[in-house]
């Protein structure tokens, strides 16, 4: 009969009787060292690979960055081999209203000034222009105002429709959404939609459909006037009626809000209509783009924005530098200490034990 005690150095294992003057866990033991020095060593090439690919990834995110501030063209051989799906969005105010809001017709259809301009839009939106690349638009939308009953924004486009003989499809007030639901639904590739909005809420439907520059623009313009014609002095409010919104439309069938939406707009620009006073006048300003506001109030606030933004760029691309490199910093150290770790091969653990025979 024979009985055993045991002790060990670490914790408790279960007997073994030696073997040729060494214990089974003397040579596991041996195996697990080995084993753990390779591993570590396997851990420190998994480091210098992931800090390779976080490195990659910064790189990426900069890159995305600077290309949403910086809108680069596209080079032509690539174009070439893969053209854009593109439409273009055209928003303007409905026509001069009448003097009084109290006469007959007066809160809700255009003066006889108003009338004018839009017989003079019915046939200079009909060819190519500045504002109209490609021709004359292929939808018409107008805003209806439930509450007020106004109806200016559909006599404006009346005339348009009638020589282009196309429908004026009608939007609900403040209904941006529906809106876009309509020119996903009715525009197609290389087509133009003109849309007549009333002025008091126009920015609010700029703001909704959201340009790259949207943030440029949070008020409608007191006046802008055509270099051939000077609004009367008897229009209440403002006398901006002479201006076209443009924003050129891609196809990207991104998510929205919960929705997936086709069209996306690009950067907005300004136009002129051009208007001379007379329903024949001559397209003289032929529907010009406008380099900035007539405005100087609202010229020195897209300088003001446009100074922000590139101050806050700055301070974006010199955060994430920092960042990058105490990143790479705590990496390098990280992998210092493993290295200088795996340099010092453990001791395989010694087990003691007694064997008592008797």
């Amino acid at each position: 009969m024979s009985s055993y005690t045991g002790s060990h150095d670490e914790e408790e294992q279960e007997p073994f009787l030696p073997a040729y003057g060494r214990g089974v866990s003397e040579v596991e033991g041996e195996e697990a060292v080995e084993y753990l020095n390779g591993a570590r060593g396997g851990t420190f090439r998994n480091l210098s690979v992931a800090v390779n690919v976080m490195l990659v990834c910064v790189g990426v995110a900069i890159c995305v960055l600077l290309g949403m501030i910086i809108e680069a063209p596209v080079p032509q051989s690539l174009a070439a081999k893969k053209p854009r799906c593109e439409a273009l969005m055209l928003l303007i105010r409905h026509a001069e209203k009448m003097k009084d809001a109290n006469e007959p017709g007066g809160g809700t259809h255009i003066s006889k000034v108003g009338k004018k301009r839009a017989e003079y839009l019915g046939h200079c939106m009909t060819h190519k222009s500045p504002a109209f690349p490609w021709g004359a638009p292929s939808v018409l939308m107008s805003v209806t105002n439930q509450s007020s009953g106004s109806t200016r924004p559909y006599e404006t486009l009346l005339p348009l429709s009638h020589a282009l003989k196309k429908d004026i499809l009608e939007i609900q007030d403040d209904d941006y959404e529906g809106l876009m639901d309509a020119v996903d639904k009715h525009v197609g590739c290389g087509e133009t939609v003109l849309v007549a909005w009333h002025h008091s809420t126009m920015m609010e439907l700029v703001e909704a459909v959201m340009p790259s520059n949207f943030w440029m623009y949070d008020e409608w313009p007191a006046e802008c006037p055509s270099e051939h014609f000077v609004e009367p002095k008897w229009l209440p409010g403002s006398t901006c009626y002479d201006i076209i919104l443009s924003m050129p439309l891609r196809e990207k069938h991104s998510v929205s809000d919960g929705k997936v939406r086709r069209w996306w707009p690009g950067w907005m620009d300004v136009y002129h209509e051009g208007f001379g006073g007379e329903p024949d006048s001559k397209c003289k300003e032929d529907l010009r783009k406008l380099v900035e506001y007539e405005d100087t109030e609202t010229s020195s606030k897209q300088e003001s924005w446009r100074s922000e933004l590139r101050v806050a760029t700055a301070e974006a691309l010199e955060k994430l530098h920092t960042e990058m490199e105490h990143a790479e910093a705590e990496m390098e150290r990280k992998a210092a200490e493993l290295k200088a770790a795996d340099a010092k091969p453990l001791t395989p653990p010694r087990v003691h034990v007694d064997v008592v025979l008797e």
